[in-house]
């Protein structure tokens, strides 16, 4: 696995989404929205696992490789459920080696669904963060309610 420094965990005002890349948008053109982006103080980019079936992650991390710009770049990604030890496991791998990070900043289950609430999914996220391979984990289009759980 790469490694990297970490990032300082500033981020900026505005982020980056990278819904389209792969998909919408090819390789050559996200790259130059992604030095734009920079170039204009944008440190966030934000990915998914879902989007693209995983191109998108696969042209940030191509990107990042290539600008040598990951120590200034927080990047965050998602995975979908459902959520297990296994499935997170093999989800966190699967988009590190995509992004091509030792790291990912922050971690966010894409949308809600029971298992998210799980004792053995919890343990299997703090897992990945306390070995350092993800920084922060979070939710995405969760209501308050399912937050709670």
């Amino acid at each position: 696995m790469p490694t990297e420094p970490s990032p300082s965990f500033s981020v900026s005002n505005i982020g980056m989404g990278c819904v389209t890349f792969g998909r919408e948008i090819d390789r050559p053109a996200a790259f130059a929205m992604m030095e734009h982006a920079t170039a204009h103080g944008i440190t966030l980019f934000d990915t998914a696992a879902a989007y693209g079936g995983g191109a998108s992650e696969t042209i940030v991390g191509e990107w990042l490789a290539y600008s040598g710009t990951r120590r200034r770049v927080t990047l965050a990604t998602k995975i979908l459920p459902p959520f297990s030890p296994a499935s997170v496991d093999t989800a966190v791998t699967t988009s590190l080696q995509r992004l091509n990070v030792a790291t990912i900043d922050q971690l966010f289950l894409h949308r809600w669904d029971p298992t998210a609430a799980e004792e053995a999914t919890l343990r299997a996220l703090d897992g990945w963060v306390s070995s350092g391979r993800v920084r922060t984990v979070g939710a995405s289009n969760f209501s308050a309610p399912q937050l709670a759980a």
